[in-house]
């Protein structure tokens, strides 16, 4: 399925990271991959196509998710919460009374 002619994907990202568990839900490949590397080659059998197949497959890639996410929240709502004691007319009290 992944060789025929006319595959339009090309990077498949496998969040469960588990290639040697007998259930692993993306069996297409056999090693993780790391910060360093990514991403990893994807052998197809009878392959069609010019443009390759690569997998990430990074062990700790679902905690680092939910981390970037957390510290980018937290950046952006920091200095409204620095400025909650200001009052009903500073602010983040106006626009969200609006």
């Amino acid at each position: 399925m992944l060789g025929e002619k006319g595959r339009k994907l090309t990077v498949v990202c496998d969040v469960s990271c588990d290639p040697n568990n007998e259930h692993n839900p993306v069996p297409i490949y056999t090693t993780w991959s790391t910060s360093d590397k990514p991403t990893l080659p994807v052998e197809t059998k009878g392959d069609e196509n010019t443009v390759p197949l690569s997998v990430i497959s990074i062990d700790h890639l679902p905690s680092l998710l939910p981390r970037d996410a957390s510290e980018a929240f937290s950046e952006a709502l920091l200095p409204y919460l620095k400025n909650l004691d200001r009052g009903p007319g500073d602010g983040v009290w106006v626009g969200g009374g609006e």
